[in-house]
């Protein structure tokens, strides 16, 4: 609810501007959350003079967080078992997100032990648990995905995009332009809003696929637009450039061949020879997936890369 409000007042501020210089923009930033806190560990049966070292990290949606720092015991039991245990406890929310759930890592020295077969729990500990029980000296896979810090800049633009619009940029050079809202919709109805990202990919970006739209659970998107620029020479090699969602065998919404993207021709989906699927074109994408640009057949070669625009709504 608090960051609800800053936001809500953010676009007040934004829009109440008076006579001050157009378009105005301010730069948010959504640090990393903190490790979770109050992490202890106490010895059940026969103690020994074994250094353990645990460590607590949290899991999002996107990533993981801070680790704690380490919680060692020194006469742990040198053969663990359900006799002869470690408990792991820890207090709930870290500062800066509720998490979904945690991993428990244990170490014999102070360093956080990272990626590699360095976990207590097999999978990831439900939310509301803080607590693990360390009752066998074997140890289970684990991979470290750590979230990155958000940046973005937002701003009203009256300038540039043929009406008043709320503009929002990322960290990497992208934009989305989300149209600012004058009407009100009746009582009882809803309003799919349109939402648009324009930026640059280079070759590398494009084959292997980059995400444009990051996927959100629970949502489906639905392309309704788009618009590919080659930059440098012909893109060659590939079969052609496509718009897909996330999914593990994605859903194609459209398929520019490679053969139509010579230098600075501006394609959209009238293109000649372009392939709009009938299930991915302006229709409801899989739901929790995001939306990607990426090569078809070979990995494309020659030119330096593209600009892109994307048009999206949501279910």
């Amino acid at each position: 609810m608090k960051k609800f409000i800053a936001i809500a007042s953010l676009l007040i501020s934004l829009a109440v501007v008076g006579w001050s210089q157009s378009p105005q923009s301010v730069t948010l930033t959504a640090n990393i959350p903190g490790p979770p806190s109050g992490v202890n560990v106490y010895t059940t049966g026969a103690t020994g003079s074994t250094l353990y070292c645990y460590y607590v990290v949290a899991v999002y949606n996107a990533g993981m967080g801070t680790p704690s720092q380490p919680t060692c015991i020194y006469n742990s039991n040198g053969t663990l078992s359900g006799s002869n245990f470690n408990t792991i406890t820890w207090s709930g929310t870290p500062p800066g997100g509720v998490p979904i759930g945690w991993w428990v890592l244990r170490s014999t020295g102070y360093s956080f032990p990272g990626t590699g077969t360095t976990a207590v729990n097999a999978t990831v500990i439900a939310a509301g648990t803080y607590s693990q029980t360390d009752q066998s000296n074997s140890l289970n896979s684990f991979t470290f995905s750590p979230l990155s810090a958000g940046y973005a800049t937002i701003g009203l633009d009256n300038l540039n995009y043929g009406q008043p619009a709320i503009v929002v940029g990322d960290a990497v050079g992208n934009t989305d332009i989300k149209w600012y809202q004058i009407a009100i919709s009746p009582a009882g109805t809803t309003q799919s809003q349109l939402y648009t990202r324009v930026g640059y990919l280079g070759l590398s970006q494009i084959n292997g696929g980059t995400v444009i739209v990051p996927g959100i659970n629970g949502v489906s998107y639905r392309v309704v637009d788009f618009l590919f620029q080659g930059v440098g020479s012909n893109l060659a090699t590939c079969t052609s450039v496509n718009v897909d969602d996330t999914t593990g065998t994605p859903v194609v919404v459209a398929a520019v061949p490679v053969a139509t993207l010579a230098s600075n021709a501006v394609i959209g989906p009238g293109g000649a020879n372009n392939t709009l699927t009938t299930m991915g074109w302006q229709g409801a994408l899989t739901a929790g997936k995001g939306i990607q640009i990426i090569n078809a057949g070979s990995s494309c070669t020659a030119a330096t890369g593209l600009y892109y625009r994307i048009e999206w709504t949501t279910n």
